[in-house]
């Protein structure tokens, strides 16, 4: 190592190329690192949830997950209503926008709340484009709008500039030079683009940790910049040139910076251990990222020093120094008290923290929420076979409060509905068309294999008369001379009728012929029948006898002959009372010239006997594919409805068919709920736990998919993966502190010290009222036990060296003296960069992380500082016995 370490020095420029292109071609390739903002993608193997994501993704492949955003609007007027509906319905990427005008979901007091659709990721470039539609074309209104994610938002750059603007500051009061601060931003900077650019090999990286990476990069790994320049500034003054000081530099700070930095890779890394693979994710990244620091503070740091060592020079100064006699004193003589009273913190701080509780959402600023009820969507994937016990689980369901809606096939297009039913729900939607009530209980009837009844003549016309020709369904069948023909042989069909008699006014009204003429033919008949005439005949006699008689039938009109010739026929017919099958009642009507077709006349047969048959149940599924089919085969009955109705049909069957793909696959269906329960509460967490009770009790098979079905899978297992973390974290740290000094209380207190330091931060955080983010829990845990504890390893490192030599008050004295600036340096980056963003970035994940390990950090100096060398005078018997390596 010494070797390669020594080649780094002497080949410095060749080095920095190579790093400077690599540098380069990693800048090309961030661009090319997918971030990924769908957290169910970080979901543990063994998640029942990913499982079902699985399943369902090859059940239903065409069924993307709709991402939303919302849009509310303050005091619109019903006209802008509408068009602003329509300018968001235009706005591109833009799928579908649900609003009702109606409904108080949509409109409460003067607000107006939109909900955008689109299949497009959040924060991906169609998703911002739409945003930025929304803040430029709608700036004249009152208007507020938030996406639906539950990930990180990115961190903007003007908090970046921030950041680095203070880290600067830090740096310039804290450094030896004022040109210092800029070689530390190159090196490191270098590393960070490595670090991202490299993530290409991941394929992707979650939003958070692209979020949080870069600057938890800079705070965990600045302090070996600081380290080896401070290495060089003191070789220098020994050595005969720049190159023989930078190559013992090199040497000397090497089992430093590589002790903190395996430190800190090996309490990243426990992250790996998490089952939720977001820990993975972040340990991998940011470990890379440590590791990459630590290679450009051997590479490219000291080329840049050496190259610009002469404007170091010149841009010396002085820094801020703190006087350690105070200190020292204070810990050789305090050592028994700190002792107890940091005994009495840990076991304290450890039972405090334990009431703060863990949250796994965040919710921002949400003024919509604050208007409009939040709602959710939980998706239980059962079995297919399972579908009559979803029904009953279904309806269980929608009495649970906090259910809005369930969706499902057996409850809604796969639900069986009675004619009227199935009316009713058309009416409701308005589809409908030109169909009405008595149509679609032909259709049922027709489905059902029904076919038209023999009637007689008589029940046929009358059922034509008083039914089928006053109803605008059939008004394309019967012209005026066809309605008049129907009433006239429904009239003479009749027996009541044919059979009556009638005086001559009233049989000329029946015949529609002139009263005298009628008179006349009876006052014939008369002379003709002397003892039978009664002054009233029957229209069979009265019939009859014109069409006997040749001198009057001559004497008739062509037309008026014709007409009495087919009474006399329909009569006749009508007097046999004989039931007819629609085939031959449709042959009669085209003999007797109708003009009504045998093919209509045998779907009225069936329409006839649809209206008294008892016909059972129709799903909307079948009953809309049923009626395409029949429209496309049945000339009759397709002339029946008219374009639109028609087109109604095909759309709905195109709808349906859509929409049962949603809902039904091959093995497995969906019941699609509507909760108005908060993601994360405890009332949501009672109804997980109640609604997975039903599932196994009830379903041979099923998963629960959702935003709330994965935080109650994180609620579950959070408690376990804390402990494995802690001891993980704890135990790597122990061995690594261990075989440094060789001795096995050092690793004792320093990892006491660090995890006592966890458990402040967490109090800290129960203290504010606010409840612990499980992410920030288990990062701070991490990067507490990794980092901050190389603070305490140097402060010991310095105090066992000083030890051999000197006596104990001198050696703390030495060891402040000696880690006290390194300590403040990137303590004080650590505190600041991540408090910057913990109190005045909007994103709630993120910020709490970032203030979760500023307190921390904050926290384990005071009490390095404080505490650590205490317990080191106390315990001094027990530690200068062993060297260091």
């Amino acid at each position: 190592m010494r070797k390669i370490l020594n080649a780094f020095v002497k080949k410095r420029y060749i080095v920095l190329a190579v790093m400077l292109v690599l540098t380069v071609i990693s800048a090309f390739f961030i661009q090319k690192v997918e971030i990924n903002s769908d957290m169910t993608e970080y979901l543990p193997d063994s998640s029942p949830m990913k499982e079902g994501l699985a399943v369902m993704e090859s059940e239903f492949p065409s069924s993307g997950m709709t991402q939303n955003i919302r849009v509310m609007f303050t005091r619109l007027s019903e006209e802008e209503k509408h068009t602003i509906y329509t300018q968001l319905s235009n706005i591109q990427y833009v799928d579908s926008v649900d609003y009702d005008i109606d409904s108080d979901e949509y409109n409460k007091d003067d607000k107006t709340l939109y909900v955008l659709n689109m299949q497009y990721d959040y924060y991906s470039d169609e998703e911002e484009a739409i945003e930025s539609v929304l803040a430029s074309d709608f700036s004249e209104y009152d208007m507020v709008y938030k996406n639906d994610s539950s990930a990180t938002n990115k961190l903007p750059l003007s908090l970046i500039l921030i950041i680095a603007a203070l880290v600067a500051v830090i740096l310039i009061i804290m450094c030896k030079s004022y040109f210092e601060p800029l070689l530390f931003a190159a090196a490191i900077g270098a590393a960070i683009v490595l670090n991202l650019g490299t993530n290409v090999i991941m394929g992707s990286i979650s939003i958070t940790t692209f979020s949080l990476s870069s600057i938890l990069q800079l705070v965990l790994s600045m302090d070996y910049a600081v380290i080896l320049m401070n290495r060089y500034r003191q070789e220098k003054a020994n050595c005969a040139d720049k190159e023989d000081a930078m190559r013992s530099a090199v040497n000397g700070a090497f089992p430093a910076v590589t002790s903190s930095a395996f430190t800190t890779i090996v309490g990243l890394l426990a992250l790996v251990f998490m089952s939720f693979k977001i820990g993975a994710d972040l340990g991998i990244v940011l470990a890379k990222g440590v590791f990459l620091s630590m290679i450009c503070t051997f590479t490219v740091l000291p080329a840049l020093v050496m190259l610009c060592d002469k404007a170091i020079e010149k841009t010396t100064k002085k820094t801020f120094n703190i006087r350690s006699g105070a200190l020292s004193t204070y810990a050789s003589r305090a050592g028994k008290y700190v002792a107890a009273a940091f005994a009495v913190l840990l076991v304290g701080s450890y039972v405090l923290q334990l009431s703060t509780d863990v949250a796994y959402t965040l919710d921002s600023d949400d003024t919509i929420k604050n208007t409009f009820t939040s709602q959710s969507t939980l998706v239980v994937l059962y079995k297919n076979e399972d579908e009559d016990a979803v029904s009953d689980l279904a309806k269980l369901l929608s009495e649970k409060d906090g259910v809005k809606s369930a969706v499902w096939y057996s409850g809604t297009i796969g639900a069986p509905l009675s004619a009227d039913e199935m009316a009713q729900v058309l009416s409701e939607n308005n589809d409908t068309g030109s169909l009405d009530a008595s149509l679609i209980k032909t259709v049922y009837y027709m489905s059902e294999g029904g076919e038209g009844t023999s009637v007689t003549l008589h029940e046929f016309f009358a059922f034509l008369n008083d039914d089928v020709s006053q109803n605008e369904l059939f008004s394309g069948l019967f012209t005026n001379e066809t309605v008049s023909y129907v009433s006239f042989a429904a009239s003479l069909t009749d027996p009541d009728v044919f059979a009556a008699t009638l005086s001559a006014e009233n049989m000329a009204a029946l015949f529609g012929m002139d009263a005298q003429q009628a008179e006349q033919i009876y006052q014939m008949y008369a002379y003709a029948n002397p003892d039978s005439y009664d002054k009233t005949l029957s229209p069979v006699q009265f019939v009859g006898f014109i069409l006997g008689s040749e001198q009057l039938s001559g004497a008739l009109d062509e037309t008026t002959l014709s007409q009495l010739t087919a009474a006399a026929a329909l009569m006749e017919l009508g007097a046999q009372n004989i039931r007819y099958t629609p085939q031959q009642i449709g042959a009669m009507l085209e003999t007797l010239g109708t003009g009504v077709k045998s093919e209509e006349t045998e779907l009225m047969c069936v329409y006839y006997a649809s209206q008294s048959a008892d016909v059972t149940t129709m799903t909307m599924d079948s009953f809309v594919t049923y009626l395409a089919d029949a429209l496309s085969e049945d000339s009759a009955l397709s002339s029946l409805l008219d374009d639109e109705t028609k087109s109604l049909v095909t759309q709905a069957q195109q709808t349906l068919s859509d929409a049962k793909s949603e809902l039904c696959g091959g093995n497995y269906s969906r019941l699609v709920l509507t909760l108005t329960l908060a993601d994360e509460s405890e009332q949501t967490a009672k109804f997980m736990e109640y609604i997975t009770a039903q599932c196994s009790e009830n379903l041979s098979g099923s998963y629960l998919i959702g935003t709330s079905e994965m935080v109650y899978e994180l609620q579950q297992d959070f408690g376990d993966q804390l402990t494995l973390i802690t001891l993980l974290s704890a135990a790597a740290i122990f061995i690594v502190v261990a075989v440094t000094f060789r001795n096995l209380l050092i690793p004792l207190l320093l990892v006491l010290l660090v995890q006592c330091g966890v458990f402040i931060t967490v109090c800290v955080i129960g203290l504010q009222g606010y409840s612990m983010y499980y992410l920030a829990f288990l990062m701070v845990q991490c990067i507490l036990m990794g980092a901050t504890i190389d603070y305490a390893i140097l402060f010991t490192n310095y105090y066992c060296s000083a030890r051999e030599t000197l006596d104990k008050k001198q050696s703390l004295a030495a060891a402040y003296d000696g880690s006290m600036h390194t300590v403040l340096t990137s303590g004080m980056i650590m505190i600041v960069a991540t408090g910057v963003i913990g109190f005045f970035f909007s994103d709630p994940a993120i910020a709490q992380i970032c203030r979760t390990i500023s307190i921390g950090a904050l926290s384990v100096v005071l009490l390095v500082l404080f505490v650590l060398p205490c317990m080191l005078g106390l315990f001094d018997r027990f530690i200068k016995k062993k060297k260091p390596l």
